[in-house]
């Protein structure tokens, strides 16, 4: 899509949201499984309005696998914005009465030699209770543009730094979630794919 689109179409068009939040779950679920070795999938919820994108993941119960599923909502924040990061995610969160389970994952968007405070923003979220589960941003670095941050700034935080391009590499190899195990048994079904049209750059 950024060849074809070029990047601040891309990036910045709404209609390409769901594309960049597909995108934005993928990278935050590569550094995620730099963390916990785990691999995962990302689907994108095509039916209701929440939650945006999940990362799914499978465990060996011993009779067969169980899917572990994340439950995510995206939300964008510009660093140059008249709001800082800590209310964006307020506004984002205000009325809304998500599950307890459901995580809100921000990107940020940074211009070259800005930086986001993440000590002020922790004390400004932590002031108020929310009902979902956690809150994460994920954000380039100034290193290269395959050096990411994620950080998590509700209930509590850490972080996870993770080069982009070498995780991919460590993850090339993985296998099509069509290849995964439904039910008990170990056997692979195919689920077959399903194809999704790109929106129209203009």
């Amino acid at each position: 899509m950024l060849d074809v689109c070029g990047e601040e179409i891309v990036m910045g068009s709404t209609r390409f949201q769901k594309e960049r939040e597909a995108w934005i779950t993928a990278l935050f679920l590569t550094g995620v499984s730099k963390l916990n070795k785990k691999q995962y999938w990302v689907g994108v919820e095509e039916t209701d309005n929440t939650p945006d994108t999940y990362g799914v993941t499978f465990r060996d119960i011993g009779k067969g696998n169980s899917l572990d599923r994340m439950n995510i909502e995206v939300c964008e924040w510009e660093s140059h914005s008249r709001l800082g990061l800590a209310e964006h995610i307020k506004r984002k969160l205000k009325g809304k009465k998500y599950p307890n389970y459901f995580i809100l994952l921000c990107y940020v968007h940074h211009r070259s030699g800005e930086k986001v405070d993440l000590e002020s923003e922790y004390q400004e979220i932590i002031k108020k209770k929310f009902g979902l589960a956690e809150i994460f941003i994920i954000s380039s670095q100034q290193k290269s543009k395959y050096d990411h941050l994620i950080a998590r700034l509700y209930p509590n935080r850490t972080k996870i730094e993770f080069n982009k391009h070498e995780e991919m590499i460590k993850i090339k190899d993985q296998n099509d979630i069509r290849k995964t195990w439904r039910g008990t048994g170990k056997d692979p079904i195919p689920l077959g794919f399903k194809e999704i049209e790109w929106p129209k750059c203009k």
